[in-house]
């Protein structure tokens, strides 16, 4: 168990050195608004200051989820920081607001000082409506969430079964991509 601990811290230092050179490499996160794993990852991200720089897109796992995805674009035409994101998934994944009944989530708007008039006109909108196909063409392959692509390197977190181990294969990616070397694990 040790060893293991061992190999993820080492590999939470890789990341974080090759955080830097993450500008230069496109780093997407693939996510749902109720997916408990995500909201996970957005922590453990926050935790380690990891991330802030990575561009986040609503996976289409489910034809249901295209219209989080919709919520998305609205947000991000109404400016609002990731932070307003972060804390709509936590509230999902507490079952505070449902995925299917828009009105939940116009209440928690409500009780975070929103704007609903302006998410509401936004969301009706042809620029959203095509964001969200711009979206979707951009999810294509993502059949889990969360799931990172570094370059045109897809890494699905259902491939493991914890999240530093998750975050250290992400590291290793970002490692290759950036022509980095690993840390070589000294067992």
């Amino acid at each position: 168990m040790n060893a293991l601990r061992l190999r993820c811290c080492c590999l939470m230092m890789l990341l974080m050195a090759v955080q830097p050179l993450a500008q230069a490499t496109e780093i997407q996160v693939y996510f749902w608004y109720g997916c408990p794993a995500c909201s996970k990852l957005e922590e453990t991200l926050e935790q380690q200051q990891l991330g802030a720089d990575w561009q986040r897109i609503p996976a289409f796992v489910h034809r249901s989820w295209r219209q989080q995805a919709k919520w998305f674009a609205t947000f991000r035409r109404m400016g609002l920081p990731w932070q307003e994101d972060v804390a709509l998934m936590q509230a999902m994944t507490q079952g505070l607001i449902q995925p299917d009944q828009e009105q939940s989530l116009k209440d928690w708007m409500v009780s975070r000082g929103l704007n609903v008039e302006a998410f509401t006109e936004l969301a009706r909108s042809r620029a959203v409506n095509e964001e969200v196909k711009t979206l979707r063409s951009m999810a294509a392959g993502v059949r889990h969430v969360p799931a990172i692509r570094v370059g045109d390197t897809l890494i699905d977190a259902s491939d493991f079964h914890t999240m530093p181990e998750f975050l250290a294969a992400v590291s290793l990616a970002m490692a290759e991509k950036s022509g980095a070397q690993a840390p070589r694990s000294h067992e």
